[in-house]
């Protein structure tokens, strides 16, 4: 590894997460964590073609940060010509989006041309594929499909495997994994491989190889529970505790009002995660009207080509602070950064920085317990509660499922038979119906 006064070799003598502790040749001892450590690790070419050193754990050391380890995954796939998306090491894809042309003279043989044409072209076709899901897909699929990948690779298996290949690898991590879900995100990650490089998909959707997956499923079958949706009343009752500006304090730790407003905005516009975590401030991105807040964006998750405007509507009783004024309240302190910012241990306000999935479901369920909930009842909700209590009452208030589906940016309409929660006083109204 180098330092200021040279490289020195070294060896990992122990972990204790996130540290590895090493031990250099001159004696020195340091502990560091694996993405500083990766970039000088000696891989030997053997290792990566030996399925005694494949290893399903990607998380203290990612193998792409391994110059070696990348070198022979991207040797083993061009050997195949089959293609992985840039964005998986860290890259772009040669070639963007945008205009390429070639131009040739007289002393340009037809066979150069005929090579600058696959090449350039070609090269350009590859970033098309990466860009041709959402990258958040993109980057879900990575670690499952590396590790099928990789195991091909050390089994000495050719590119595209065959069926048994496939069974083969789903088996083993079914019984190393012992659940559902990391043998579905492998089959999921195939089925990309495959759509990406134009193999056939017939081979894998066949029982056999489909064994593994379906004997967990049942092994492991329960009671699925949905996670609870927050209620308009539980809308209010954050407004009325977290929605309004603390006046001792600086712009930058208006925390509980940063909180209030993006749960709130992600409430009022059916929004995901995903969703609320690209909403912005500022211009181009937020609007405000005398009737109405308009936020766009750039994109959502089953639509990345094209953005959406999203309204929020100004109450129609004037006597009403509802989510209109809480983002007019906001943008006091906001002019731009993300509506859903970082907020750090100590309160500091991070608009610049988006927050993570974790973190906003502990302020979402922090906040919930704010308002009078116990932790085991804020625990039911989840960062889908939004979606799917904004659904609700819009199904409650007699909104047709057509007009949900847009509002929520989708195409299918059956998708609301998902979120829509239809909670008890609902449920109890159609029992009722049905007389006796």
């Amino acid at each position: 590894m180098p330092f200021d006064d040279g490289w020195f070799r070294g060896t990992i003598v122990s972990f204790h997460r996130p540290w590895f502790h090493v031990v250099f040749d001159d004696g020195d001892e340091c502990d560091k964590a694996g993405h500083e450590i990766a970039p000088f690790i000696l891989y030997e070419d053997a290792h990566f073609y030996d399925p005694r050193f494949w290893s399903p754990s990607f998380e203290a050391i990612h193998p792409c940060d391994i110059p070696g380890w990348k070198r022979n995954m991207l040797e083993y796939l061009d050997g195949f010509s089959a293609f992985t998306p840039g964005a998986w090491y860290g890259t772009d894809d040669a070639m963007g989006t945008a205009g390429i042309s070639l131009e040739y003279d007289e002393a340009v043989s037809v066979e150069e041309a005929r090579r600058r044409e696959r090449e350039v072209y070609g090269a350009a076709h590859r970033a098309y594929v990466g860009a041709a899901r959402a990258p958040k897909t993109v980057m879900d699929r990575r670690n499952p499909a590396l590790r099928m990948l990789w195991h091909f690779a050390a089994m000495g298996c050719v590119l595209p495997p065959t069926g048994n290949d496939v069974a083969i690898y789903l088996s083993k991590l079914a019984i190393e994994r012992d659940n559902v879900g990391a043998v579905q995100s492998a089959k999921a990650a195939w089925s990309y491989m495959c759509s990406i490089n134009n193999w056939s998909k017939q081979e894998y959707e066949s029982i056999q190889v489909g064994a593994a997956l379906e004997a967990k499923r049942r092994e492991h079958r329960r009671m699925t529970k949905k996670s609870a949706a927050l209620s308009a009343d539980i809308m209010r009752r954050i407004i009325n505790v977290y929605g309004r500006p603390r006046t001792a304090r600086a712009a930058n730790e208006q925390w509980e009002l940063a909180i209030a407003t993006a749960i709130g905005v992600g409430f009022k516009l059916l929004l995901r995660y995903d969703d609320l975590s690209r909403c912005q401030w500022g211009e181009g991105y937020c609007e405000v009207f005398p009737t109405h807040i308009r936020f766009y964006l750039d994109g959502r998750k089953n639509n990345q080509y094209g953005g959406a405007f999203l309204d929020i509507a100004r109450p129609e009783d004037p006597g009403v602070f509802g989510i209109y004024h809480l983002v007019l309240a906001m943008l006091e302190f906001a002019s731009e950064g993300y509506v859903l910012p970082h907020i750090s241990s100590n309160g500091k306000v991070d608009n610049a920085r988006k927050m993570g999935y974790k973190s906003f479901v502990q302020h979402l369920r922090a906040a919930l317990c704010g308002i009078g909930m116990t932790e085991t009842e804020a625990s039911a909700y989840s960062a889908h509660c939004m979606r799917a209590g904004g659904a609700t009452e819009a199904a409650i208030s007699g909104l047709s499922p057509a007009d949900i589906a847009h509002l929520a940016g989708v195409a299918d309409l059956n998708w609301l038979a998902y979120y829509n929660r239809n909670y008890l006083g609902e449920r109890l109204r159609v029992s009722r119906s049905l007389g006796l």
